[in-house]
């Protein structure tokens, strides 16, 4: 009874903490132990709790897991508080030793789930669900700051209008050696709009948003289309302002094994139909991302340049009801279609002066 429980309760049970860490890994054997001590090292004035996912990794990712836990973790009698052998793999439940209210779920999974197409999110939803805020840092990533949370969540906290906070971060290399911006796009951040209403710049420029970085309110996330990274970040973006803070306090590491370059064109397909969905909720719903757009010259060109991406890749778009989601997307805001002309002219421009 109690194992159905952990996998299958989805349903809010309240804000029992006030962030949750998601990690998923696989075969990060040489770098999993930075990115534990980075959520060891994080010091919160609010309950926390880290969940961490090994995909089945066929190296040694997770013997070195189980010892970082044995020297770091302390099972105790509170609620919920076991280490169990289960029929996916093995669950820990702990908190840190040197840590106050902090607390740790490490799933370590006997068959890849990746693989098979199957999500690890039911594992660890029942402490995703009772948090305020959602973290995420992949296995291979790290934080270098003790505050990196805390720091977040108080932006949060005194910002209702905010969605969704992210950091500067270091591009660290498979040594943890500080190196340049592996693209262009990432050397802009520092110049992004002040504003904080970022969505039409995603749609058309790209996000400088990196995964390790981010912390978001629980619920603001899109529950259509797909899930990469790239579109969840916009359906923030869509719904109110983005907060940035300058200070580094992630390191995102360029593995040339890593997915995003093993699989450029999978994940590129994804992304392009992912701003297609961005343009479609954005035609069907108001958010308060709306009065900025009909106030701004530029962010309405955007959208309409947006438009024109999505025709241009049209086919290799795998959409629902496309032709549906189409006719909203042009005719719901009329605005946008007479645009077009506009927008293509700064599409070649752009073009041009990019080169």
């Amino acid at each position: 009874m109690e194992e159905r429980l952990i996998i299958n309760n989805t349903e809010r049970i309240g804000h029992k903490y006030m962030v949750a860490t998601r990690c998923y890994t696989f075969n990060h054997s040489h770098y999993i132990e930075d990115t534990l001590n980075g959520f060891l090292i994080q010091e919160t004035q609010y309950p926390s709790v880290f969940c961490i996912v090994d995909d089945a990794s066929t190296d040694d990712a997770q013997v070195i897991i189980r010892k970082w836990a044995d020297i770091n973790l302390a099972l105790d009698e509170r609620e919920y508080a076991y280490h169990k052998q289960m029929e996916f793999g093995e669950l820990f439940f702990a908190h840190g030793k040197r840590q106050k209210n902090v607390d740790y779920v490490i799933v370590l999974l006997k068959d890849n789930h990746y693989q098979r197409g199957q999500t690890k999110l039911p594992y660890i939803a029942k402490w995703i669900d009772s948090s305020k805020y959602i973290a995420l840092c992949e296995g291979d990533d790290y934080w270098i700051c003790h505050d990196k949370l805390q720091t977040e969540i108080e932006i949060l906290e005194k910002n209702e209008h905010i969605t969704l906070v992210h950091t500067a971060f270091n591009f660290v290399n498979e040594r943890g050696e500080i190196i340049g911006a592996p693209e262009s796009l990432y050397d802009s951040i520092t110049r992004m709009k002040k504003d904080g209403y970022l969505w039409q710049n995603h749609l058309v420029l790209g996000t400088p948003i990196l995964y390790c970085t981010i912390m978001y309110r629980q619920g603001f996330l899109d529950k259509e289309g797909p899930t990469v990274d790239y579109a969840q970040f916009m359906s923030c973006a869509r719904k109110g302002e983005i907060a940035y803070i300058k200070e580094p306090m992630s390191a995102y590491r360029i593995l040339t094994t890593s997915m995003m370059r093993t699989q450029r064109g999978s994940v590129n397909s994804r992304i392009k139909s992912g701003i297609f969905w961005q343009l479609y909720f954005f035609s069907r719903r108001q958010y308060a991302t709306d009065d900025y757009y009909k106030r701004n010259l530029r962010t309405r060109v955007l959208v309409s340049e947006a438009i024109i991406n999505a025709l241009l890749k049209w086919d290799q778009l795998f959409v629902e009801y496309k032709y549906k989601k189409l006719f909203y997307i042009l005719f719901s805001r009329p605005l946008n279609t007479i645009l077009l002309p506009l927008a293509v002219v700064m599409k070649i421009k752009r073009k041009i002066f990019s080169k």
